[in-house]
């Protein structure tokens, strides 16, 4: 007589299969977005730095933040003001919140999918002092 081959699975074995993978999709979703945030901060975290090296560049040709030697107000150029650069929807949005002569604070506030983010707004000034104004502290990666 001939060994009969059964074909295919079990209903238990492929709702076992579902659950298990039912189950890891549950624990790696946050995981995943909460890394994807992180990389959209630090995308925010990099170009905030280099906006005060602009500003820095900018102090050294005209001796002052504020403005040029023209007494022409300092605006940030266009690929230093959304995260992502040149984006339709930005992440954030890079601005100058203060400037005077000799200081100046610029920051990156979150948008679009960012704008609920528990870090907030990061700020940085011409001292190099980082911080965010959210619900959670120390978000500045080093």
């Amino acid at each position: 007589m001939r060994a009969v081959r059964r074909r295919g699975y079990s209903l238990a074995e492929l709702l076992f299969v579902l659950a298990a993978l039912a189950i890891l999709t549950l624990f790696a979703t946050p995981s995943a977005l909460e890394h994807l945030r992180n990389t959209r901060r630090a995308d925010a975290q990099a170009v905030l730095q280099e906006a005060a090296a602009w500003m820095e560049r900018f102090y050294a040709e005209h001796q002052q933040y504020h403005q040029t030697r023209a007494s022409e107000a300092v605006t940030l150029p266009a690929a230093l003001r959304t995260v992502p650069r040149a984006s339709s929807q930005p992440l954030y949005r890079l601005r100058i919140e203060a400037v005077e002569a000799d200081t100046f604070v610029l920051a990156a506030v979150p948008e679009a999918a960012m704008a609920g983010d528990a870090c907030g707004s990061f700020v940085l000034n011409h001292l190099g002092q980082q911080l965010n104004r959210g619900a959670r502290a120390n978000c500045w990666r080093h």
